[in-house]
This record gives structure tokens, C-alpha cells and sequence, in this order.
């Protein structure tokens, strides 16, 4: 019985992530307009109806894709990232966000225009993708505030401003293509510098 649980478990995590990555591909190729289900359903190799089993809308199904790709890398790096330091921690998530969202740029530039666009998606993508990455950072630096290792900051704006210099990276790197000073560098080395800059504005010396 608990064999059987199990392999339910596991077929339909594979579906799932069948429907996620082909939802992934086309939403960013036709945008959330362009896109249909059948479209998505053909790219994934399975049945309009299989969709709506996992996902009620066509909405449902943009902002679980996007939390499977996003949201779900962040907490598992921050659950597998051992808290050794602040620089080590600060830049191991930092490489993580780079890796996923350079990776990935061809992707997600046009899904956040997409988001942009549509006021639900936008409603969506900040509670269900930004908030929680939000939460989850500034649980991190209180807690380094009041050991007094970070000087006393407005918390929320610094969490959007790290926020930022990762988003503007995938942005300007989506601009300029192979041209990019950010092409070719190291991701370790270029977390590492972003760290060491934004470390120097928070602790308490």
C-alpha cells in the first residue's frame, strides 16, 4: 500500500513538473495572453484535461510555474546553506539567485513584463513569489540586527534594494547578451563581489 502511495506520489510529481516546464516555455514565448492550455498541453505531452486536474486556470498554472522556478531554488538553497558566516551565507544565496535568474533570463524577462501587464498577475506574483522571498531575508537580517552584527536599517527597503541589484543584473545581462561585462565571470567570484558590497553598508562598525 505505502508502495503504491509512493509511486502515485512520484508519477504525479514528474507530471507536474512536465506541465511546469512546457507552461514555463510557453508563456514566455507567446506571453500569458498568447498562450493556451492546448498550447501548453501539446508542449508537455498530455492531456487539456491532466492540466486542469493539477491547475484550476490558466493563471493558477503561470504562478506555479514561476514559484517552481523561483521560489522553490531560494529555499532550497537557504535550507541547504550553512549559516558559517555572514559573507559565506549572504554569498551563497546571492550565486543562487544569479545562477537561477541568469540561467534563466530568456525566460523570465518576458514573464515579468507579462506580470507587469496584468494587474491579477501582478496581485498573484507579489504574495505568492515576492513576499515570501521577502519574509524569508528579513527574518535573516533582523536576526543579525539584534546580535548587533548588522547596524539598524530599514529593513524593507534594503531587502528590495539586494533584490533589485539581482533583478537589474538579469536585465541589463537580457539587454546586452554576450556583450555583457557580466558574461563569462565567474558566478562565485561575482557573488562574492556583490557581497562584500553590500555587507559594507550594513555592518555595525
Amino acid at each position: 500500500m505505502v508502495k503504491r502511495e509512493e509511486r502515485i506520489k512520484q508519477i504525479t510529481k514528474q507530471r507536474q513538473d512536465q506541465i511546469l516546464g512546457a507552461s514555463l516555455r510557453i508563456f514566455s514565448r507567446r506571453g500569458f495572453d498568447g498562450a493556451t492550455i492546448p498550447d501548453i498541453a501539446r508542449e508537455a505531452g498530455v492531456a487539456v484535461g491532466t492540466i486542469y486536474n493539477y491547475y484550476p486556470s490558466k493563471r493558477d498554472l503561470f504562478v506555479a510555474a514561476i514559484v517552481k522556478y523561483i521560489i522553490e531554488p531560494f529555499t532550497a538553497a537557504i535550507r541547504q546553506t550553512p549559516m558559517a558566516g555572514d559573507a559565506s551565507f549572504i554569498s551563497a544565496i546571492m550565486e543562487n539567485r544569479l545562477n537561477v535568474g541568469l540561467e534563466n533570463v530568456g525566460h523570465f524577462l518576458p514573464l515579468l513584463s507579462e506580470i507587469q501587464r496584468d494587474p491579477e498577475l501582478r496581485r498573484r506574483y507579489a504574495q505568492q513569489v515576492l513576499q515570501p522571498i521577502m519574509a524569508m531575508m528579513e527574518k535573516y537580517y533582523a536576526s543579525r540586527i539584534e546580535e548587533g552584527v548588522f547596524r539598524d536599517v530599514n529593513l524593507p527597503i534594503i531587502i528590495r534594494a539586494i533584490g533589485g541589484m539581482v533583478i537589474g543584473f538579469m536585465l541589463l545581462y537580457g539587454i546586452e547578451g554576450e556583450k555583457s561585462p557580466v558574461h563569462g565571470i565567474d558566478r562565485k567570484k561575482l557573488a562574492d563581489e556583490l557581497t562584500a558590497l553590500v555587507l559594507r553598508g550594513l555592518e555595525n562598525k
